[in-house]
């Protein structure tokens, strides 16, 4: 399966059909979901805050929110409720002067 860049989800598709994908792919805890509430950002872009855990379960809206770049961050719990887990992260963020061996193209096509 290809990798599905921030861009993709930005790009003008009809929300419904873009929110449907990304609920099926990113399946998770169907009784709870996390939230990053942003309290600054830094120059750099960087986002400080807290994440915490709302006991119940992420609607239409947060994926809507969440890919349209809105106010609320959504963080998947990725068990299930029946202890299987449908979708693996690998979160990298890269700031500044980016020293790889490879370029990320390259690197997401071993993956």
């Amino acid at each position: 399966m290809p990798l599905l860049s921030v861009e993709y989800f930005r790009k003008e598709v009809c929300v419904s059909t873009r929110t449907k994908r990304f609920m099926r792919l990113f399946r998770g805890y169907e009784k709870a979901h996390g939230q990053y509430r942003v309290r600054k950002k830094e120059a750099d872009g960087k986002m400080s805050g807290r994440a915490v855990t709302v006991a119940e379960p992420a609607t239409v809206d947060h994926f809507e929110s969440h890919l349209r770049g809105g106010d609320y961050i959504l963080g998947i719990i990725m068990l299930r409720e029946n202890n299987s887990c449908n979708f693996g992260v690998i979160d990298i963020d890269i700031r500044g002067e980016v020293k790889l061996n490879e370029t990320l193209e390259a690197l997401e096509k071993k993956i």
